[in-house]
């Protein structure tokens, strides 16, 4: 009789714990969440589990039993058991070892090991049960500015809700997690996350070299700039090693390379965009002079890969709006220099570089560090590098100077750009410098300087007073930024200033723009536009260069616009919101702002929209980052459902 008591209430509680399970039904990827036993395992369970043993003891106490379990933290023990679905003998002995006698506190610490189990039960069974399962019962905790080391995942597991590919790299590869509630602890606010927490996590492999006393000064160290991605913690299970941190948009190069992102053409979105240009300089400085470790000690920290790839882009709050920040990430494995020793550290010695087939058509940003890749200054040639902070300034140099060269026409602009350094008849591949002989000293590649002149001819017909704050800032980047010369190039902190300055002079223009087509769009597809537009307010055909014009209310620049096919819907949309207007609110008269019939704004503060499109009764709009698209219905109610993209 006790016996079948006892097998219904396993069955009965196996069942509560697999519904709390997360990825229940997932071998190998199952766990349940911290707190999960003690949920299940309430003091009436507890009660009739302990009655189900029908122990036949005098000292053997209910009530003080469920004292003791609450005091020993015995509820994830238990669980085990009755999950791997043991023998009442096995509870039994559970029940009278760990419960009604004094006990070390060795005998119930998780995860356990073997010999100790097999010293509790006396008998190896309930051991290897125990040992197959407890894994999932003991989920690891990430924890912020710390390092959590595990020899394996066979007695503990990942605390994982998803996982998936964003990229990979030379030394590592990157993934989107999803790490479960309460799996992430906060030293800051002493206590776990709330909810799931979505982050990046970038796994390495490890040498025997790895100087762990030195790495635990960089994850604890103090990285307060908002240009610098944060480290949130890491992970060290074998020679696996996993960095965690904020979960980013995209990167720079992929920002700038978006299908669906026309160049931009107001004063307001250049403004923002030099913004986030003068943050790189503000990060560099930080690297090189502003790191400290939690004693005090100055780190000097030397990126040695400046590239756009290696710049993440975040959407967060900037002052009263939201809007793009652009962190430098992958510094953590640089080379660097702690004041307190007189050597260097060159982290990349730490972990395994994989060896990756070079694909024809991958883009010429691809780089091996040391092997003069596309950012990498003169000196990088050189038999006998001195690598230093001045190389980082020449690699955030090239990075301006596509920046710039994106400001101007695009995405299309800085692929064309790429080509003209890569086909140069002086160039040996694609670098911001050429050597025309073996003796010859290296130069600024002539391609770099015909381009800036290109773009800066380009901004004078818009305006004299563009032109003059973009020649400044371009003949800065040729005279003191791309220097051959290491030694004469500026310092962080003053390229930062010059980029400050030539934000300060877009700023000022701002109010001379306007909503108006892109210079290069001509053609055919040009004259469809305004004819759409024409008909969209009811207008006769446009003739020549002429083009609707409506002073709009949003200070954010719009990221492009799309017509329904019967001209009678158009949507404006930036990164965060679509605006829809109708023919009725284009043409309303006497008013001097136009306003939306609708807005949408992002649904999910860590995505943005991509695009959009119209047809005659409904807007589609997909996000970046996301796994789902929205569809709007034009009697403007919004509908919004799960579809992966």
């Amino acid at each position: 009789m006790a016996s079948t008591q006892y097998n219904e209430l396993c069955e009965e509680i196996y069942v509560q714990i697999m519904e709390r399970m997360e990825r229940g039904y997932e071998e190998g990827g199952r766990f349940a969440p911290h707190g999960t036993a003690r949920k299940v395992l309430q003091p009436e369970v507890l009660r009739r589990f302990f009655r189900s043993l029908q122990l036949d003891i005098s000292n053997f106490d209910l009530e003080d039993s469920l004292l003791k379990m609450r005091q020993r933290k015995l509820y994830d023990f238990l669980a085990i058991l009755i999950f791997t679905s043991c023998t009442i003998e096995a509870a039994r002995t559970f029940t009278i070892k760990l419960l009604a006698q004094t006990t070390s506190p060795d005998l119930y610490a998780l995860p356990a090991e073997r010999k100790t189990l097999t010293e509790i039960f006396g008998e190896q069974v309930t051991p290897d049960k125990f040992m197959t399962q407890q894994a999932c019962f003991c989920p690891i905790v990430i924890c912020n500015k710390k390092e959590v080391r595990i020899p394996s995942l066979d007695r503990q597991c990942l605390p994982y809700l998803e996982q998936k590919v964003r990229g990979k790299g030379a030394y590592g590869t990157v993934y989107q997690v999803k790490i479960a509630k309460g799996h992430f602890y906060d030293s800051d606010i002493r206590g776990t996350n709330q909810q799931p927490k979505e982050m990046a996590r970038k796994d390495y492999q490890s040498t025997e070299d790895m100087e762990q006393d030195i790495l635990k000064k960089i994850l604890a160290c103090d990285r307060t700039c908002p240009n610098i991605v944060d480290i949130y913690g890491s992970l060290s299970i074998g020679t696996n090693y996993s960095i965690f941190m904020p979960l980013a948009i995209c990167d720079l190069s992929a920002h700038m390379k978006e299908d669906n992102r026309t160049r931009p053409y107001t004063t307001a979105e250049k403004a923002d965009i030099i913004h986030c240009a003068r943050g790189l300089a503000r990060g560099l400085e930080f690297l090189h002079n502003g790191m400290r470790t939690a004693e005090g000690d100055r780190i000097v920290c030397y990126h040695m890969d400046l590239k756009p790839s290696n710049i993440l882009v975040f959407l967060e709050n900037v002052g009263d709006k939201q809007g793009f920040v652009w962190k430098i990430s992958d510094f953590g494995m640089s080379r660097l220099k702690l004041k307190s020793r007189r050597e260097e550290t060159d982290f990349d010695s730490w972990f395994v570089r994989f060896q990756q087939p070079r694909d024809v058509s991958a883009s010429a940003t691809y780089n091996r560090r040391g092997d003069g890749g596309t950012y990498l200054g003169p000196e990088s040639l050189s038999p006998h590098r001195a690598m230093r902070t001045a190389n980082d300034i020449w690699s955030l140099g090239c990075v301006l100077s596509i920046v710039f060269a994106y400001l101007e026409e695009g995405s299309s602009g800085v692929e064309r750009y790429r080509e003209r350094r890569r086909k140069h008849r002086a160039s040996d591949g694609d670098r911001f410098f050429v050597t025309n002989s073996l003796f010859s000293r290296p130069r600024i590649h002539p391609e770099v300087t015909e381009w800036h002149e290109k773009l800066i001819k380009k901004a004078r017909k818009r305006s004299s007073k563009e032109g003059e704050a973009l020649r400044s800032m371009l003949d800065y980047l040729e005279r003191e930024v791309l220097q051959p010369d290491q030694l004469k190039r500026c310092k962080a902190d003053q390229l930062e200033e010059k980029l400050l300055d030539t934000h300060r002079k877009y700023k000022e223009l701002e109010n001379e723009g306007g909503l108006s087509l892109p210079e290069e769009e001509s053609g055919l597809d040009s004259r469809l536009r305004r004819k759409r537009i024409d008909v969209l307010i009811g207008k006769k055909p446009a003739t020549d260069r002429s083009v609707e014009r409506w002073y709009l209310r949003e200070p954010e620049p719009f990221k492009g616009c799309e017509i329904s096919p019967d001209g009678t819907v158009i949507a404006f949309w930036t990164d965060t919101k679509i605006s829809l207007y109708t023919s009725q609110s284009l043409e309303q008269e006497e008013v001097d702002i136009v306003r939306p019939a609708a807005e949408y704004p992002i649904p999910i503060r860590e995505c943005r929209w991509k695009s959009i499109s119209l047809t005659r009764k409904h807007l589609i709009a997909s996000t970046s980052g996301g796994t789902f698209q929205v569809s709007f219905s034009f009697s403007f109610t919004t509908f919004i459902f799960p579809v992966p993209i």
